[in-house]
C-alpha cells in the first residue's frame, strides 16, 4: 500500500527526530575481533544477549576495582 504524503512526511519527521536525540544523547563505540586471533572473545561476546549490558557491567566492576 502506497504510503500518502502526510505518512511519509511524519516517518521522515520521526526519523530525524530519532538522530537528533542519539546524536545528542548517545556515544557509540565500534571495537574490532581478528578472527584468527581472537575468535573465542568474539564467540563469548556473541553467546550474550544483552552485548553492550555486558560489556558496560564489566566496565563498571572494572572502575569499582580501581
Amino acid at each position: 500500500m502506497a504510503k500518502t504524503i502526510k505518512e511519509k512526511n511524519q516517518l521522515e519527521c520521526n526519523k530525524r527526530a530519532r538522530e537528533k536525540y542519539a546524536k545528542e544523547k548517545t556515544t557509540s563505540i565500534a571495537i574490532r575481533f581478528m578472527h584468527n586471533t581472537e575468535a573465542d572473545l568474539l564467540e563469548y561476546l556473541n553467546s550474550m544477549p544483552n552485548k553492550a549490558g555486558y560489556i558496560k557491567s564489566l566496565i563498571r566492576a572494572d572502575m569499582e576495582r580501581h
